[in-house]
């Protein structure tokens, strides 16, 4: 070996060397130490007339946030007793999810009169699959847009039942974040998530639900669920979402959505009774009346039937129950259509209750007309007048049929007779009343003649002639 010049650090002339260095592959997140960076200074003697003292210092630097260089110096003694101090970079390397990917890095080395070598390090730094982790859920209000997110586990979250909602699974993956060394790629451009979404219901309706409760699903490749609870799924779902990845690594995040009932109003209102087109033949009656309804949320206990019967052009006629009856009556001589309304009203909801009608119509028959009733005074006074008529016909022709006999002792007038002759009723006459068919008696009258009366002797009188018993007779001049 050719001796060299002693030198200071004033007089360092040449720069240091960088040995040859291999390409790196780490892991992700694995501790890794690298070979040694190595450089050699040729103004840096090795021999007996080189003082320790006067050694040279060599600084390693890089620009690659990947690792560390740790700069590390070792001291061996020579054959001949000299000390010797080598200096070198050794690089500690941990990578992470977002290193995965191939870096080249420069490595940089200084001695102590400033000058320089520059070697370059390739390192490759390969991906190890991470779980989903981070899951929250995104629930949205289709109708106002309003958003609501849940991260903490059995949060319980509360919707209106007919509210239209999207549920939005959010979730963290390493694998799919953008690596550091190239923006647009992922960690993992294979990375590829999978949910699902199951979820346990217990309803909270007063009345058993018309069917089955139907459970939100979600899209397994978008992690969206549409969903809009109905009067069925009142009542609170547990839900469980879970999350896959290619490697079918899992994760998993419990909520619960309650569907809060809003009242509904009773539906299928139906009159049973009467039937459609009913005919009521009598003007007065008991109609019956039956009613049916359904309602999705409210016991039969808080519906009221309440019945309104009503006449043309007259009175109505109320009613209540699911099953009741009804007096009616027409008070006008010919028939009229009969409406008969059902409202039904559901109690559910004091504040703010629920009215459902229905309708029927029919017809009922004319009253009759009046009877007449002999006792009025119009009519008494009628038969009055009847009576007295059929009384005079009956004497005058008792009249005209009285028999001949003796002439009456007394003298008779001198001369035609002037004036008015008195009739007297004591004379016995022979006319036997009986005889003439008048039973006054059965007339139910006690008609008081006028003896008073005149009447007029020469008129002539048809024994076979009816008499009206209506035709009123004057007294004769």
């Amino acid at each position: 070996m050719l001796p060299r010049c002693s030198t200071t650090s004033n007089q360092l002339m040449f720069p240091p060397v960088f040995q040859s260095y291999a390409d790196i592959n780490v892991t992700q997140d694995i501790s890794f130490t690298a070979p040694q960076l190595k450089a050699t200074d040729p103004d840096f003697a090795v021999d007996d007339r080189v003082l320790e003292s006067q050694k040279e210092s060599l600084i390693y630097s890089d620009d690659c946030a990947l690792f560390d260089i740790q700069r590390i110096e070792t001291t061996t003694v020579t054959p001949q007793g000299q000390t010797i101090r080598e200096q070198s970079g050794r690089l500690v390397i941990l990578a992470h999810n977002e290193h995965v990917g191939d870096w080249t890095c420069t490595v940089t080395v200084t001695d102590s009169g400033g000058l320089t070598d520059t070697t370059t390090v390739r390192i490759r730094v390969n991906n190890v699959n991470d779980s989903p982790t981070g899951i929250r859920v995104n629930i949205t209000d289709t109708l106002t847009g309003a958003v609501r997110t849940v991260s903490v586990p059995d949060t319980k979250v509360i919707y209106d039942e007919d509210t239209p909602v999207t549920l939005q699974v959010i979730v963290d993956d390493p694998d799919l974040r953008f690596r550091l060394n190239a923006p647009s790629t992922r960690v993992d451009p294979a990375e590829h998530l999978t949910c699902g979404l199951i979820s346990a219901f217990q309803s909270e309706l007063d009345v058993t639900p018309e069917g089955a409760a139907e459970k939100p699903t979600m899209d397994p490749d978008l992690c969206i669920s549409e969903f809009t609870p109905t009067n069925n799924e009142v009542g609170t779902f547990t839900v469980t979402v879970t999350v896959r990845d290619n490697a079918q690594t899992q994760t998993q995040f419990r909520f619960k959505f309650q569907v809060a009932n809003v009242n509904d109003p009773p539906k299928d209102v139906r009159i049973l009774s009467p039937a459609t087109g009913f005919n009521l033949l009598a003007p007065t009656q008991t109609l019956q009346l039956q009613g049916s309804a359904t309602d999705v949320d409210t016991p039969d206990t808080l519906l009221t039937f309440t019945w309104t019967v009503t006449i043309q052009g007259g009175r109505s006629f109320t009613a209540s129950g699911k099953t009741t009856s009804v007096q009616i009556g027409n008070e006008f001589d010919s028939d009229r259509t009969v409406t008969v309304s059902l409202k039904v009203i559901d109690l559910a909801d004091a504040t703010a209750p629920k009215e459902v009608s229905a309708n029927q119509t029919g017809s009922i028959a004319a009253k009759p007309p009046e009877s007449i009733n002999i006792l009025s005074g119009s009519m008494l006074f009628v038969l009055l007048g009847v009576v007295a008529a059929a009384g005079v016909g009956a004497l005058l022709f008792m009249r005209r049929r009285k028999p001949k006999g003796p002439e009456p002792s007394a003298a008779p007038p001198q001369g035609p007779a002037t004036g008015p002759q008195q009739y007297d009723y004591s004379q016995q006459q022979g006319y036997d009343y009986s005889q003439q068919g008048y039973d006054y008696s059965q007339q139910g009258y006690d008609q008081q003649y006028d003896p008073n009366q005149q009447y007029d002797p020469n008129q002539q009188y048809d024994p076979n002639q009816q008499y009206d018993p209506n035709q009123q007779y004057p007294p004769q001049p």
